[in-house]
């Protein structure tokens, strides 16, 4: 999804003015579903929030048999570059279904890389992956890398996030996440504006939060 050629190639596929959601699905919670091996590269929106896979409801999972690469950890041409007044997201996940969401496993998880949120607000301008809502959303094995925003944050309030958890329900498990490279941009920004992994679901020895590696988080 994105670019004006086959695989997301030639000149980046624009749009002004419109939230744009790559992927947005609402499922059941009978079956699993599987969303992987999916591309969304090569955009460019203005004035514009951005989402790269919405899972709103249903048993989902997202990337575990393959990978999702919204962005690109070293291709220029195939960058994203998202901008509006609100948030942008690689992956949110904000389902209260009674059933399980994975965002990766083990083995296996997506790559959100190579994003800049031109958003020059005081809000939160981009999070590599979000959770929410009372369901069990697993994040495991993700890579997040090379996010970039000129938002003026200031106080407690965090302009870039690598993976945002608030998802409220027992026994989530946040682990093996590469996350780095988080730059935002303005000059001499100062308070919570850099997060490599902020979490405020629920507490108790049923849940997992272990053996993320992030570094590299900077302001300029």
């Amino acid at each position: 999804i994105g670019g004006s050629a086959p695989n997301c190639s030639g000149n980046p596929l624009y749009s002004s003015g419109y939230s744009f959601t790559a992927i947005l699905t609402n499922f059941g919670t009978g079956t699993a579903t599987s969303i992987h091996n999916n591309n969304i590269q090569n955009l460019n929106l203005t004035g514009a929030n951005f989402t790269g896979i919405s899972v709103t409801a249903g048993l989902v999972n997202v990337g575990t048999a393959a990978g999702n690469t919204i962005g690109d950890l070293s291709d220029v041409t195939k960058y994203l570059t998202v901008g509006g007044t609100g948030t942008s997201y690689g992956i949110f996940a904000n389902s209260s279904s009674a059933a399980v969401v994975s965002i990766g496993n083990t083995t296996v998880g997506n790559t959100i890389a190579n994003i800049t949120a031109s958003n020059t607000g005081t809000t939160v301008s981009l999070v590599g992956v979000a959770t929410a809502g009372t369901s069990v959303i697993n994040v495991l094995s993700n890579t997040i890398q090379n996010l970039y925003t000129p938002s003026t944050a200031t106080g407690a309030t965090y302009s870039l996030v690598g993976i945002r958890a608030l998802a409220t329900g027992v026994g989530q498990t946040i682990s093996q996440n590469n996350i780095n490279t988080l730059f935002n941009t303005t000059a001499g920004a100062t308070a919570v504006l850099v997060t490599g992994r902020l979490y405020n679901g629920p507490t108790g020895t049923t849940n997992l939060i272990s053996r993320n590696n992030i570094h590299t988080l900077y302001t300029n």
